[in-house]
């Protein structure tokens, strides 16, 4: 190759490798973001299933304060009664 050719060659070279590095940037910032997007919906989900434990969790314990109510006993006694978790066994 002559003179001009290489000093061509050069310059694409040159360019080839800014793109390449612009292209593994801005392919770390799409990971990136998209990681952010999935841990994102994942702590949204989460949290949704808790809301619904808690909401099941609450309205079982107020059938369990009905049924101690209606067997007068404490809603403790109901628990020992039925092998369910009290504050003692936390």
């Amino acid at each position: 190759m002559s003179g001009p050719d290489n000093k061509v060659l050069a310059k694409l070279q040159k360019e080839e490798a800014k793109l390449t590095a612009e292209l593994e940037a801005l392919k770390s910032v799409v990971a990136e973001q998209t990681s952010k997007e999935v841990l994102e919906e994942l702590k949204k989900k989460h949290i949704d299933a808790l809301h619904e434990y808690n909401d099941v969790k609450d309205a079982a314990q107020a059938v369990l304060g009905v049924l101690a109510n209606h067997e007068q006993v404490t809603v403790r006694e109901m628990h020992e009664n039925y092998d369910l978790p009290t504050k003692k066994d936390e």
